[in-house]
Order: structure tokens, then C-alpha cells, then sequence
């Protein structure tokens, strides 16, 4: 069923962008823009799936031009990455990295409480602090409201006292998380490359997101 689902709404999308009308939740559906809006159909792009399990991976040849994931035996692939390039003589265990970086990381607890519940997310370091804040603000009805807030782009009050829970010596070795200086970083986008990945897609987050940007741009090779 799932890949029946996955082959139908690629073609739909795939109909869509080149002007087509088609039936959508038994109604009929096509892209609306006036000339000038947007490209002009058919807008032939390639198709990229997100497919992070082992049987959505072997199945995306069949309808994808692209994954995002783990690396494909065929198709070109991308992977997601955080982090922050470390000013000249900063340590990777500085309030600024904490402050970069916190808003992908905090939701290692955020899903805790959403998928496992208050036992789960009281099992991780001060996961049961934060809880308590945030049952304490909505009745438990509203409560998922919260739970995402700030969801990888900024933290919440309730949030930072989990920075100090952060493992940044463990994240300084790992592949997802761009922690170093301009070389460092340098050498774990080449280790993704020798890995099988064609494309990198970084995500950044905290207080000054344009600093993030030029200082990731400046870990290109040169050339």
C-alpha cells in the first residue's frame, strides 16, 4: 500500500508541474499561478525523495531522481547536517556554539515527550525539569502545542537549561553535526563525499543565522 501511495503521489506532482489537471482526494486539482508567478509549465525540475528506511530506499529508483537519506546504489543522494564553524581560537564547548547549534539538538527531547510520553523524556538529563515547565503552562490537551515550539530554529526559555546536557565532544566526531574550524569542517564534507553523497544540505539555526551562512560558505574547496 505505502509503495502504491508513494508511486501515485510522485506522478501527481510530477502532472502537476508540467500543467496538468488531476483527481486529488476525488477532486480535481492543478497548479493555479498566473504567468509571471511562477516558472512556466511544464517545469521540469528532478523529483527528490526524503527516504530514510531501507525499504522506501530500494524503492526509490523506481520514482525518484534523487534521495535524501542514506546513500543510494543508483541515485544521486543528499544528506542533512547542523552545526557551527568556530571563530579563530573558540572552543567547541562555548555559549555561542551551545546557543548555535541548541535548536536542532533540543529535540532529542521534544520527541521523547511526544512519542514516548513523560517516562520517556524524564529518562534523558533534565528532561523531567523540562517537562514540569511546560505541563505547567497548558493543560494537557494543549501541551502538544508546546512541545515543538521553536522546533530547529530558536530555543525556549524551557529549552535552555538543556544546553548544558549537550554532548559536544561526542558531536565534534560525528558526521551530522558540523562542529570545528573552516578545515575541520572542510574534512567531514570530503568524508561525506567519500561516503557516497553527491549533495549536502545544511541546516543552520540559532541567534545569527547569516553568520552561520557565510562562515559554512567559507568551508568550500577552492575551485
Amino acid at each position: 500500500m505505502t509503495s502504491r501511495i508513494n508511486h501515485q503521489y510522485v506522478a501527481s506532482i510530477r502532472l502537476l508541474l508540467a500543467g496538468e489537471t488531476i483527481v486529488l482526494d476525488g477532486k480535481a486539482a492543478r497548479m493555479l499561478h498566473g504567468p509571471g508567478l511562477t516558472a512556466q509549465r511544464p517545469v521540469n525540475v528532478p523529483l527528490w525523495l526524503s527516504v530514510l528506511g531501507p525499504r522506501g530506499n530500494r524503492r526509490a529508483g523506481e520514482v525518484a531522481d534523487g534521495t535524501i537519506g542514506p546513500p543510494h546504489p543508483t541515485l544521486p543522494t543528499a544528506t542533512m547536517v547542523t552545526g557551527t564553524v568556530l571563530d579563530p581560537g573558540e572552543n567547541s564547548d562555548s555559549a555561542r556554539v551551545r546557543e548555535a547549534i541548541g535548536p536542532w539538538q533540543v529535540v532529542r527531547w521534544h520527541t521523547a515527550y511526544a512519542v514516548g510520553g513523560p517516562a520517556a523524556v524524564d529518562a534523558l538529563p533534565g528532561g523531567r525539569q523540562w517537562r514540569e515547565a511546560l505541563e505547567g503552562l497548558a493543560p494537557a490537551d494543549r501541551r502538544h502545542l508546546l512541545t515543538f515550539e521553536g522546533h530547529v530554529t530558536h530555543l525556549s526559555e524551557r529549552d535552555r537549561p538543556l544546553l548544558d546536557h549537550l554532548d559536544l565532544d561526542a558531536m565534534v566526531g560525528d558526521l551530522t553535526s558540523m562542529i570545528g574550524d573552516a578545515a575541520a569542517v572542510r574534512q567531514k564534507l570530503a568524508r561525506l563525499a567519500e561516503a557516497g553523497f553527491r549533495e549536502v544540505m545544511y541546516q543552520p539555526s540559532g541567534p545569527d543565522i547569516a553568520r552561520e551562512l557565510r562562515t559554512f560558505a567559507q568551508t568550500r574547496p577552492a575551485g
